[in-house]
């Protein structure tokens, strides 16, 4: 089996030739003997050791020695040690010094002394001895009592009876000479001991050992030394200090200073050192304690760094191609763009090494699994990690899906036996099903949708569903795939599957995700899957059930039919539920609960609420307000009417005072029926209890007193029959009438409480309550035709300061549809009160007002009143005229004409008569009345008046100048003047009107707007000298006055 060599092989792969071009440029830097310490900076496998082999098939033949330091190899190594030692020995070839390797043993060497234990073996000699000596203490051969004479007995007893003694002394001498003799052996006597006693033997032995690194002196030493060498034989040595940045960090700094030391600070003529590394891990070994990175380390060390880049696009490919077809050389070329567009897709950074080791490991998985493609084999080992750390995940990712795209729908059963080592057929139904079954067993239908994606899927669901659950749990299984899968085909399968068991076995409303999907998938079963959903009762009776999730759901329901345009109320039916569980639902539902098919038993409910209302909370009480606005609950009424008639504790809670004020007032028809014995002497009752220990009330209070007023505003002269009434109108705290006020507006007619107060006069109760309706502008209920009926006595209380809040509040109640008879509006003096009242309000209501008296003023023959009030100096009507004069649908007919004429002509002899508010009004009607229609009033009646007169008042003269102006009051052609008594008039006017007032305002505007008059002067210029002077003396500053003067000059009288 061929692989690819991981070793540097010399020659430079790469199109673009980028590492011979390196090479050139260190191999001039080395000849010029310029820098001695080169750096060779290239991420791992970037072709860095490729680059050095270069460099050395480059130099070789020449001076140049190669001596190439692997400290990844010598990491458990003394460094230093390591490289003299390998150093040495290559001197030692290259220059047959045999003597260096021991000269370097001896510098590094030191002289220590070890112990050396040994246990040797018995020998049959030492057996037999130790025989010997034992026989020889048991056994005697003589008696020696038998002997006759001291000295033969010693000569036995020393000799005979020890027999043995001497045997075994004999052999130990003998077994020592042999030792010390014949085998060279330096034994002692005491070793002897020893052996006897089977003790272990020290010996001492003196050994030379090396256990020490060179210091740095020593190693400059020998560095010189070699240097030296190489001068004397012409020689240049290349250091390479290789595989730096596979080091662990520690050993990186270590070798790392042995660089900086040995070599950065000294430079040996003869000796170069190459430091091929990678930054990023040096500058990772080299980071300090708050991990900042000290990017000078480099720069400090090398003085030039040459940089091995990532090969480039074309560069790569080509290398890539050519390594991929000397191991697969029948690899198409498909098949190749495949594989590379993989490995690009996938490698972050492409290196040499990197390539060569893909390469090899395809050929490992090749050689095994050679009935599948390649490509597939490519693609697994690019992915092996992530499928091993995470292999479900991975599978059924969203990547992995991506590359299905590319290498098409086999790639699942592929990858499965490669991962597993199985055949490809049965691959994917392994993973699938014993995923699918852990994965049901946890719940977790999430992977489930992933696991769906792969082909087989739907099979293989139903064997593992079929297989691991029972009929009546089918239902719940597949509801959750239905959530889970997103997948369009397997959903299908599912929804089909599951409608079967939804038909059968659905009990319990609920409508949820499942039920949707099941909704889309199932289209063609709508409306049975909602008329199912909607035919169970919404609620089983079960206590745990959420009733807050069910009207969700309903709710949701609801919306969904909405959207598929389903009439919800024809498919709901409507259901009774107990009273307790009924709120729970209205809570959610509102006033909408009819809708949605929930309903009560009405005696049920009143028999809850006269049990449970007393413990009811502010919810409750709120969603009680929608029964209590549909249902009249007459008995629960009648039951707390007695409960408060027979009340003599102060027992009854404020809700039931809450809820029986409500039905009281609710419930009304004609006057008050309060209930069955309750009447204004028990509201008397409550009253006086009430105002004999006022602060030991609660809020119950606020509803006594709100039921005493409602009962005394709907019930006419009622008030004078309830005991201390006087006490809610005189003695009630200002925030308790706030608190009042507040339930009041829920319950009452505001008019007709105003009218009950009206009766009592300034009191505090009705000057507060009325302030506070007004500021808060919160009233419920107001009947805004009474309140307009009576405004006359409503008006006496409503302070001036609050008038605009109060028409605000009416203009709330405002409709188009207000029923008021405008044909004798002249006798309805609220009407007439409002409109006064309220003319500088711009409201819809006073707008509707006001249109109702333009409605009566354009009446035929209603404008007499107009002479008439100005006559009588009575404005009754002229007030409200005067207020809708502007009104674009008021007519000017001939009646006003009429009236218009009388009074102008009335006021020449009676000035003292117009008011400032009719000559207001004149003037607006003078306006809009075309002047054709007065021209004959003015130039006769009234110009005959003036004629009458010897003088006119200026307030006359101001007041008709305007007219003048339009009509043809001053005008006299020559004919005219022909007649002496003409001029006599044009004089007469002259000298009444204009001659008295000729230093006023409205004169000098007269003389420049009235063409007429300066016609008429001209004309009769030199009968009117006086006038002309005095004009001239008056307006002597005016250039046009004085203009018209000279004009005057040239003109002759006639």
């Amino acid at each position: 089996m061929n692989f690819l060599s991981d070793k540097p092989e010399g020659i430079d792969s790469f199109q673009s030739q980028a590492h011979t071009k390196i090479v050139n440029v260190i191999a001039e830097t080395i000849k010029k003997d310029e820098i001695k310490l080169i750096g060779l900076e290239g991420e791992w496998g970037s072709g860095k050791s490729n680059i050095v082999k270069l460099l050395e098939n480059k130099l070789s033949k020449e001076e140049y020695i190669f001596y190439t330091y692997d400290a990844w190899g010598h990491q458990e190594d003394l460094q230093r040690r390591s490289f003299l030692e390998n150093l040495t020995e290559i001197m030692k070839n290259n220059f047959n010094h045999k003597d260096w390797k021991e000269k370097l043993d001896s510098l590094l060497s030191t002289k220590t002394k070890t112990e050396q234990k040994e246990i040797p073996k018995f020998s049959n000699i030492i057996i037999f001895i130790s025989v010997v000596l034992y026989l020889n203490a048991t056994i005697k051969l003589y008696d020696i009592s038998q002997i006759v004479g001291f000295k033969n007995k010693l000569i036995y007893e020393i000799f005979c009876n020890n027999i043995f003694f001497w045997i075994g002394l004999i052999s130990i001498v003998i077994y020592f000479l042999k030792q010390k003799l014949i085998d060279k052996k330096n034994i002692k006597l005491e070793d002897l001991i020893y052996l006897y006693k089977g003790k272990t033997l020290n010996t001492d032995y003196e050994t030379i050992t090396s256990t020490k690194e060179p210091t740095v002196r020593q190693f400059k030493e020998w560095m010189t030394g070699i240097d030296d060498t190489l001068r004397k034989n012409k020689k240049k040595l290349i250091v390479i200090y290789d595989n730096i940045d596979r080091l662990q960090e520690n050993k990186v700094k270590e070798v790392w200073s042995s660089i900086h030391t040995f070599f950065s600070e000294d430079d040996y003529n003869n000796i170069f050192v190459i430091i091929p590394f990678s930054k990023k891990h040096i500058l990772t070994a080299f980071k300090g304690n708050n991990n900042e990175v000290n990017e000078g380390i480099i720069e400090k060390t090398f003085p030039v760094v040459y940089n091995v880049t990532p090969p480039v696009l074309v560069d790569w490919k080509n290398y890539f191609n050519e390594n991929l077809e000397i191991i697969f050389p029948s690899i198409n070329e498909e098949e190749k763009n495949i594989i590379r567009t993989l490995y690009n897709k996938n490698i972050e950074k492409i290196t040499p090494r990197g390539i060569k080791n893909f390469i090899n490991e395809l050929k490992v998985l090749n050689s095994i699994h050679t009935n599948i493609e390649l490509k597939y084999i490519s693609f697994f080992v690019l992915i092996k990690e992530k499928i091993q750390s995470d292999f479900p995940n991975y599978f059924y990712g969203e990547e992995f899906s991506k590359y299905r795209r590319i290498l098409g729908d086999d790639t699942d059963k592929k990858i499965l036996a490669l991962y597993f080592g199985i055949d490809e057929k049965n691959a994917v139904q392994v993973l699938l099903e014993r995923e699918m079954i852990k994965n049901l067993e946890n719940g977790d239908f999430s992977k489930i949708d992933e696991q769906s994606k792969v082909n087989g899927f739907n099979e293989v669901l139903q064997k593992v569903i079929t297989d691991l659950y029972g009929e009546g749990e089918l239902q719940g299984i597949y509801r959750k795939a239905l959530i889970a899968i997103k997948n369009q085909n397997i959903n299908r399968f599912i929804s089909n599957s599951l409608f079967n068991c939804f038909e059968n076995e659905e009990k319990i409303f609920s409508f949820q995700d499942y039920h949707k999907i099941l909704l889309e998938k199932c289209n063609h079963k709508e409306e049975k899957i909602l008329k199912k959903l909607l035919s169970i009762d919404f609620y089983s009776g079960d206590e745990t059930q959420n009733i807050k999730s069910l009207c969700n759901e309903l709710k949701e329901l609801e919306n969904y039919m909405k959207e598929k345009n389903y009439v919800f109320s024809e498919y709901i039916k409507v259901r009774e539920y107990e009273s307790k569980i009924f709120f729970q639902m209205l809570e959610e539902f509102k006033n909408s609960y009819l809708y949605y098919g929930i309903s009560f038993n009405t005696n049920n409910m009143e028999e809850y609420l006269f049990s449970y209302l007393n413990s009811f909370n502010t919810n409750d009480m709120i969603n009680l307000e929608i029964l209590l606005s549909e249902y009249n609950f007459l008995e629960l009424k009648k039951n707390l009417a007695l409960r408060i008639q027979e009340d003599r504790e102060n027992k009854v809670t404020l809700n039931e005072y809450k809820v029986f004020t409500e039905l009281v007032i609710k419930n009304q028809e004609k006057g008050l029926n309060l209930g069955i014995n309750f009447n204004r002497d028990v509201l008397s009752n409550q009253l006086s209890k009430l105002s004999s220990n006022y602060n030991s009330f609660g809020k119950e209070k606020y509803y006594i007193i709100s039921l005493i007023l409602t009962y005394v505003s709907y019930n006419i002269n009622q008030a004078s029959y309830i005991s201390n009434f006087s006490y809610i109108l005189d003695s009630i705290p200002y925030n308790d009438i706030k608190e009042i006020e507040k339930i009041l507006i829920n319950y009452i007619e505001i008019d007709k409480l105003i009218l009950e107060l009206k009766k009592h006069g300034n009191r505090n109760f009705s000057n507060r309550i009325i302030e506070i309706l007004l500021k808060e502008k919160n009233i419920m209920y107001l009947d805004i035709e009474n309140a307009i009926k009576e405004y006359y006595k409503i008006k006496v209380l409503i302070p001036n300061d609050l008038k605009k809040d109060f028409f605000e509040v009416l203009d709330k109640f405002y409709n188009p549809n207000l029923d008021i008879d405008y044909t004798d509006i002249n006798n309805n003096s609220s009407l007439k009160n409002l409109v006064s009242d309220s003319q500088s309000f711009d409201l819809k209501l006073v707008k509707y007002l006001q249109e109702l008296f333009v409605k009566y003023f354009n009446q035929e023959n209603k404008m007499k009143f107009l002479f008439q009030e100005y006559q009588s100096k009575n404005y009754d009507l002229s007030n409200i005229y005067k207020i809708i004069i502007d009104n674009p649908n008021l007519k000017i007919d001939f009646s006003v004409i009429e009236e218009v004429k009388k009074i102008l002509i009335h006021i020449i002899d009676n000035p003292t008569n117009l008011s400032e508010n009719y000559k207001n009004i004149l003037n607006k009607l003078l306006e809009k009345i075309p002047i054709v229609h007065l021209e004959s009033t003015i130039n006769n009646d009234i110009k005959d008046k003036i004629l009458e007169k010897n003088n006119i008042d200026l307030d006359i003269f101001k007041f008709f100048y305007k007219i003048f102006e339009k009509t043809e009051f001053f005008y006299f052609d020559e004919e005219n003047f022909k007649k002496q008594s003409r001029k006599d008039d044009y004089n007469k006017l002259i000298k009444l009107l204009i001659l008295p007032y000729i230093n006023t305002e409205e004169v000098k505007k007269f003389i420049l707007e009235c063409s007429e008059f300066r016609k008429g002067l001209k004309l009769l210029k030199n009968s009117n000298g006086e006038l002309i002077e005095k004009i001239k003396a008056t307006y002597n500053q005016n250039i046009e006055i004085q203009n018209f003067i000279a004009e005057l000059k040239e003109e002759g009288d006639n």
